[in-house]
């Protein structure tokens, strides 16, 4: 196998990518509000940097699974080509997803089919003030 550093695992409203090659992360969040489930979410994204990579190609698999019941919300799975040994690496997801069920939600990243990061997401009931609770990551 190989060793990996994993350096950020992070939900964000946007990313945008610089002419120089950087991310630049827009609104990082760790929970939704809804007033309802089920939801739709409003597209966001998960955003991945791991280091020291192996040379090769490596399958990996981001998920979403509801924590109680451990339905899967999200999955997306492909692969990573590393060109060079001890490579970093950074991976934008864009995220669509429908949430069923309020509570805690676990995000986890795999490769090669061992889980190298995982974070909770947290879903809550809207509070019933006006301007909040609109669907919008906090």
């Amino acid at each position: 196998m190989f060793e990996m550093e994993v350096h950020a695992l992070l939900c964000c409203d946007r990313i945008i990518t610089e002419d120089n090659g950087k991310k630049g992360l827009i609104g990082v969040f760790h929970s939704f509000q809804f007033p309802r489930v089920p939801i739709a979410s409003p597209p966001w994204f998960i955003y991945c940097s791991v280091g020291s990579m192996t040379r090769g190609t490596h399958e990996f698999g981001i998920g979403i699974t509801h924590g109680q019941s451990s339905d899967e919300v999200f999955a997306r799975n492909g692969e990573i080509r590393i060109r060079r040994e001890r490579e970093d690496l950074e991976l934008v997801v864009p995220v669509s997803c429908t949430f069923e069920n309020f509570g805690v939600h676990l995000i986890t990243l795999e490769v090669a089919e061992e889980t190298v990061a995982s974070r909770i997401l947290r879903v809550v009931p809207a509070l019933a003030v006006a301007g909040r609770g609109n669907g919008t990551g906090t």
